[in-house]
C-alpha cells in the first residue's frame, strides 16, 4: 500500500448504493483491525434531520440539499480528525459521493434549466475542489462499480435500491472522479470481496 500525509494511509471507498462499500470495509478491518473506521454518517444525519421520512425519495427538495451538504460537512470533519490524529483510516464513503447525489437531486429538481443546475452545483462542488487540493486527504480512492444486485434487498430508508439509479448515481462518479484524476490516485476494485480487499492491500 502506498504512504503518503506523514506515512499515514487513508483509504476513501466511492461507489453507488449497494456496490458493498460496507461489506469492503468490515473485511477490510478484520485483516487490518489496526486501521481507524469512518462509517458513513449518512444514517446518523438522516436521523436526525429527517426523522419522519420514510425513506431518501420521501425528501422534500430542501430536505435533500441539506441532508447532502450536512453528510459532506460531516464526512470532512471526520476525516480531518482522523489525520490530525496521525490515525491510518478507511472511510466508508468519500466526498465525491455527496456530489454525485447532490447533482441528481438538483437536476430532479430543475430539468433542462442546465444553467441553474451548473450555478448551484458548483457551490457544491467548490468545496470538495479545495478540499481535495489544498489538503490531499486521501492516499486513494478506491472505486466499487456495480457488479452485483445488494445482498440486504430489504428496504432500508437511506440506501439506494433502484436499478436505474445506481447506474445513473455509477456514471456521475465516474464523471466526477475523473474530474480529480491529476489529484488523487484511483483504485477500482472488482470480484469477491476478500479478491476487493487484495487489490486495495496490493496497491
Amino acid at each position: 500500500m502506498t504512504e503518503y500525509n506523514n506515512g499515514i494511509e487513508t483509504i476513501a471507498l466511492c461507489g453507488a448504493g449497494g456496490t458493498g462499500k460496507g461489506t469492503i470495509l468490515k473485511a477490510f478491518t478484520e485483516e487490518n483491525p489496526y486501521f481507524n473506521i469512518i462509517a458513513s454518517p449518512v444514517q446518523y444525519i438522516g436521523k436526525k434531520l429527517v426523522p419522519f421520512s420514510k425513506n431518501y425519495n420521501d425528501m422534500d427538495f430542501s430536505s435533500k440539499i441539506v441532508f447532502q451538504y450536512s453528510g459532506l460537512m460531516a464526512q470532512i470533519s471526520m476525516e480531518r480528525n482522523a489525520k490530525d490524529n496521525y490515525l491510518d483510516t478507511i472511510i466508508e464513503r468519500s466526498v465525491f459521493d455527496y456530489l454525485a447525489y447532490m447533482d441528481e437531486t438538483l437536476r430532479s429538481k430543475y430539468g433542462t434549466d442546465t444553467a441553474r443546475i451548473e450555478v448551484e452545483y458548483s457551490k457544491y462542488e467548490n468545496i470538495v475542489k479545495e478540499y481535495i487540493k489544498q489538503e490531499r486527504p486521501y492516499t486513494k480512492v478506491v472505486f466499487v462499480p456495480i457488479e452485483f444486485l445488494p445482498k440486504d434487498n430489504k428496504k432500508s430508508r437511506w440506501k439506494e435500491r433502484d436499478a436505474e439509479k445506481r447506474q445513473n448515481t455509477e456514471k456521475r462518479l465516474i464523471s466526477i472522479l475523473d474530474k480529480f484524476k491529476n489529484y488523487i490516485d484511483i483504485v477500482k476494485v472488482s470480484g469477491t470481496t476478500s479478491k476487493r480487499v487484495k487489490q486495495i492491500q496490493d496497491t
